[in-house]
């Protein structure tokens, strides 16, 4: 093969590359309305919990809680970001070893959805914006929770 060939290859395989990049800042740009606050609206008298989202160089970090008073009972830190082309959703639990990494499988004006078959539980993670709402869904075939937010002003 010759020299121009090779370096024509070349420069095809990094335009590529360079597309997807661009790719994966566009997509983590529209998942930007995620950022602030999110109070869940579901829970009974006397629990509380939310979701706070911040924008970083890097795209999303996030936290969420649960509490029963003043004790909270959950806490997860998560992550939306562009890893090796695509772009994931990490959490991180105290009952996982390590983060669980879930991928970005679709997404619209209104959502998107992430997903890691080879977890246990959730498999599928779902996030659906109405207005000033949220509904976030974890699933795993059969077995599903749903969670509701509002977003705190």
């Amino acid at each position: 093969m010759s020299l121009t060939w090779l370096l024509l290859i070349g420069l095809l395989a990094g335009c590529a590359s360079g597309s997807a990049q661009v790719d994966t800042v566009a997509t983590l740009q529209r998942m930007g309305w995620l950022a602030g606050t999110w109070q869940r609206t579901d829970l009974p008298a006397g629990r509380s919990g939310y979701e706070r989202w911040t924008r970083d160089r890097a795209g999303l970090s996030g936290v969420g809680l649960a509490r029963q008073g003043a004790a909270t009972t959950f806490e997860e830190r998560l992550r939306i970001e562009a890893r090796d082309g695509e772009v994931v959703y990490i959490a991180e639990v105290a009952h996982n070893l390590v983060p669980v990494v879930f991928r970005l499988t679709r997404i619209d004006d209104e959502g998107f959805v992430f997903e890691n078959p080879a977890h246990d539980f959730p498999k599928v993670i779902t996030y659906r914006r109405e207005g000033d709402r949220l509904r976030v869904r974890v699933s795993a075939g059969e077995k599903a929770s749903e969670f509701a937010f509002q977003r705190r002003r």
